[in-house]
């Protein structure tokens, strides 16, 4: 007799549980799509591309970006196969419970859940050093006890950082179709600013600022391309959405497949120009594109690729923020957690308790520890 640890979800009652549950069935494929490109354009090309170029890799970065990319795809395949077969709100924790059993899944949604309560935190850190250097500009100076985490770098709170993790909460609690919608826009915002980014350096391009292609050989593009695989994670929100989904067999592949090759152009073409118009040892700085562009005299260039880069960890917050709530829903609906998490909102139709718990965690992480 098979043990309760190791039993599976029988996979036509997921299917039957996400057909009569109380979630609204309203995202469409160019919502996915605008999702996948929300969930994984922020911080690996805003921050971590310069930092990587900077510390480990060079111009040899757009190697590492395409390593990355390449892994990304193939897990992303992996997911549109299983997605379209069981599309329920819980993505990974759900495959794995249908799969390989209780137990398994039980360590996966955990997983998930910690692995979040880092990135979601760390991207909020990225977000409130953008909005600090853009006010800087404008001579508004916010004071460093309130932008600054208590462990390590001596403040008080990173107010920026707790705010917008509150604020995406907030978003999230109203509905998905709502959240899809300011993403839309915040989508169109950062795609903007990226190709401006390209327009303004491509003059400035020199060839001789990669002399030095590959300053730290192999091993640095290499331990480059696992942490740059960090700017493709987030691709899992396209999966988790699928219980809200018109017609997920369909439109997971768009949104999930088409978000990750879109992407992955765009990283490749930015770290080209970035590390074409600025020596890679000058780009150690958490708004490298900015920078980059003031440097070869565009202000205005660099105001708007730092509101690009702003809009950018804007829409991972709020979907990465989506997919931990969703997670923590199916776990609980599974029992594995309390029941009160899947509690669905009768006006909004959003899981509201598991969203402000994960709003309210994730925002007091943000705001104490150095991300």
């Amino acid at each position: 007799m098979q043990s309760s640890l190791f039993r599976k979800k029988d996979i036509y009652k997921v299917r039957d549980v996400n057909a009569h549950d109380n979630l609204e069935k309203v995202l469409g494929p160019i919502d996915l799509l605008a999702i996948g490109i929300g969930a994984l354009m922020g911080t690996g090309i805003f921050v971590l591309t310069g930092v990587q170029a900077a510390q480990f890799s060079g111009p040899a970065v757009i190697i590492s970006l395409a390593i990355a990319a390449m892994a990304a795809m193939f897990i992303g395949l992996v997911y549109t196969e299983v997605a379209s077969a069981v599309p329920s709100s819980g993505g990974s924790y759900t495959y794995t419970y249908v799969s390989l059993g209780e137990m398994i899944a039980f360590m996966v949604g955990w997983l998930y859940l910690l692995y979040c309560l880092c990135a979601i935190p760390a991207v909020a850190s990225g977000w409130g050093g953008y909005l600090v250097g853009i006010l800087d500009q404008f001579h508004i100076h916010l004071p460093e006890a309130l932008t600054k985490t208590p462990f390590e770098e001596g403040g008080m709170l990173n107010v920026p950082a707790m705010a917008v993790c509150l604020l995406m909460m907030l978003i999230l609690l109203r509905g998905v179709k709502e959240s899809a919608t300011l993403n839309i826009i915040l989508v169109f915002i950062k795609l903007f600013a990226a190709f401006l980014f390209i327009a303004l350096a491509f003059p400035h391009f020199k060839f001789s600022n990669w002399s030095d292609f590959m300053p730290f050989g192999f091993k640095g593009v290499s331990i480059s391309a696992g942490v740059l695989f960090f700017a493709y994670n987030g691709f899992d929100a396209v999966a988790n959405a699928a219980e809200e989904c018109k017609n997920p067999t369909r439109d997971i592949t768009i949104g999930l497949i088409g978000s990750l090759i879109i992407c992955a152009i765009v990283y490749i073409l930015i770290a080209v120009m970035l590390t074409g118009i600025v020596h890679y040892t000058k780009l150690n700085t958490p708004e490298a594109l900015a920078y980059a562009l003031k440097v070869n005299g565009s202000n205005i260039g660099g105001a708007i690729v730092a509101a690009g880069g702003i809009a950018g960890m804007t829409t991972v917050i709020l979907f990465q923020l989506y997919s931990v709530t969703r997670i923590l829903m199916a776990m609980s609906r599974d029992r594995l957690l309390p029941v009160v998490f899947s509690k669905i909102h009768k006006k909004y139709h959003t899981p509201h308790i598991a969203t402000i718990f994960c709003g309210i965690l994730c925002s007091l992480v943000a705001g104490l520890f150095p991300l």
